[in-house]
């Protein structure tokens, strides 16, 4: 099927720029910024201007004008980019930043001739798209976004109880509805991660053609092979990852899990272990370091390795916005996953076909405990959401979603 997009479509070049790029990619917005290259390099001509410092860009990457080496060589991309992050701006020169970046992503678009600008994390890059449009009213420009950011400041009220703090979320969220509300009119495209953000685009949108669906998907071929380093768990354990900081959704979600779900699982499950790992949750959770049932790891090169010999994969969020790649990344290994209502959001599952879904402390921990006493139901369960994700989260999904994106704009 990708062949054949390729041969019946007009091979686009296009500027991706992007203010998140790693490699190898760790975390779902590196992962969203990777395989948003593998995909559109399918079907165009990528030139990678890259917003992010030096230090910031791991593994075999040679910047300024050299080439940028992915494992799986793609056809399509220019292995030559530029990194317009390579002067270091003070925080308070915001302005100035915005319009020299700017300035360079017209020059290289006039340069080589390129009318379309894939913006990467659009949401988070509001000002520098504006500068971009004020400069050059004639390029086309796709603000690609990973969720409904006003949505996921929002959410947040009701977990909060000071009052101060809950005017100051709702004033930082309605500033981002109206800069939501602008982007999509300075913007020819906006993208969504789903159906669901889809429809909260289009209804700040006067023209809904202009909403069009880019989906968070995996390359499959990246779970395939996976050895395991020393130290790894070997198994007994249920599984929880994700980006820590401070008040961030993941925090909130794994003291809920820590302080309502699990003493209940324990009660019925007293040897289990509970692995929480993901980048600073060694600093976040540094008080359960040493805990018999708890163990935390922070930052490692890679965490399929650990989901892999997982019983099960928890994504326990109560507020956030987008979807989930850890319900992805499990679902292609096979492992059985529990999630909130809002941690599967935006997936195309079925609670009790392809996970379980359950909100409430007691019905997390009676899930939990359901799927560890009744293996066979786990194993069917996994192999549900294996074959879903398989069928509908692919790259070959993200390259047919980009392929009609393109074609709106001719």
């Amino acid at each position: 099927m990708v062949k054949g997009l390729l041969k019946c479509s007009r091979m686009n070049k296009i500027i991706f720029t992007s203010p998140i790029l790693k490699y190898p990619p760790a975390g779902g917005p590196e992962l969203r910024a990777y395989n948003s290259i593998l995909a559109l390099s399918k079907i165009a001509e990528i030139h990678c201007l890259i917003q992010t410092p030096p230090g910031n860009l791991v593994g075999k990457t040679i910047l300024d004008k050299t080439i940028f080496l992915f494992p799986n060589n793609q056809p399509g991309i220019v292995r030559k980019i530029l990194n317009i992050a390579s002067v270091a701006f003070p925080e308070s020169w915001k302005v100035l930043k915005n319009s020299v970046q700017s300035m360079q992503i017209n020059k290289y678009a006039i340069d080589k001739n390129i009318e379309i600008i894939w913006f990467a994390f659009g949401s988070i890059s509001f000002n520098l798209i504006r500068e971009v449009r004020r400069q050059n009213p004639n390029l086309k420009i796709i603000c690609d976004t990973d969720s409904v950011w006003s949505e996921y400041i929002l959410r947040q009220v009701e977990f909060e109880s000071d009052p101060k703090k809950v005017a100051l979320v709702k004033n930082d969220g309605h500033k981002k509805q109206i800069e939501e509300k602008e982007l999509i009119n300075i913007c020819d495209v906006v993208t969504a991660v789903s159906e669901f953000d889809k429809r909260i685009y289009q209804k700040k949108s006067i023209d809904k053609n202009k909403i069009q669906l880019f989906p968070n998907v995996i390359n499959p071929e990246d779970y395939m092979n996976s050895s395991l380093e020393h130290g790894v768990l070997r198994d007994g354990y249920i599984y929880m990852s994700g980006t820590f900081w401070k008040g961030s959704p993941m925090e909130d979600a794994a003291r809920w899990l820590i302080k309502k779900v699990m003493p209940m699982v324990w009660v019925k499950k007293p040897d289990l272990k509970l692995l929480i790992i993901g980048k600073n949750a060694d600093v976040i959770f540094s008080e359960f370091l040493g805990n018999r049932n708890i163990i935390i790891k922070g930052w490692v090169k890679s965490t399929v390795q650990y989901l892999k010999k997982a019983k099960l994969s928890l994504v326990p969020l109560r507020y956030e916005s987008g979807t989930r790649f850890k319900i992805l990344e499990a679902g292609i290994c096979s492992v059985p996953v529990v999630s909130t209502k809002l941690g599967a959001e935006g997936l195309d599952v079925k609670n009790g076909r392809d996970l379980i879904i359950a909100n409430t402390p007691k019905k997390f921990a009676e899930s939990i405990i359901l799927l560890l006493s009744k293996p066979k139901k786990a194993k069917r369960i996994s192999k549900n959401l294996q074959q879903l994700v398989k069928n509908k989260y692919t790259i070959k999904t993200l390259t047919q979603a980009g392929l009609k994106i393109l074609k709106s704009l001719d």
